[in-house]
């Protein structure tokens, strides 16, 4: 089971209390009733999943980023690289930092 299968199957037994996804061909096993609330609920937990998976994937990058330059002697990049990096450092920050209240 991937990764994503894995987070949309934990969020749908956590808040809407359906045991799999998997389609099991049967009206009584693959329809649920559920409240709208709950629907929020889910979609939070699954968007906060998706934005969590996404910070992990920025902080690898950005020590991949700061390895390379620590690990240039001497430091060696041109004015493009150096660009690249800033904003790259820029956005990074920016989402790492970002704040996901007020759903």
């Amino acid at each position: 089971m991937t990764h994503r299968k894995q987070r949309l199957s934990q969020i749908a037994k956590k808040h809407l209390q359906i045991p799999t996804l998997d389609c099991r061909n049967s009206d009584r096993l693959d329809f649920y009733d559920v409240s709208v609330w709950t629907v929020r609920e889910a979609l939070n937990a699954a968007y906060d999943a998706g934005f969590s998976d996404l910070k992990r994937s920025l902080a690898r990058q950005l020590n991949g980023m700061l390895d390379a330059i620590m690990d240039s002697e001497p430091p060696s990049f041109t004015a493009e690289q150096v660009k690249f990096f800033q904003d790259r450092l820029r956005f990074t920050f920016t989402i790492l930092t970002r704040n996901t209240e007020g759903k």
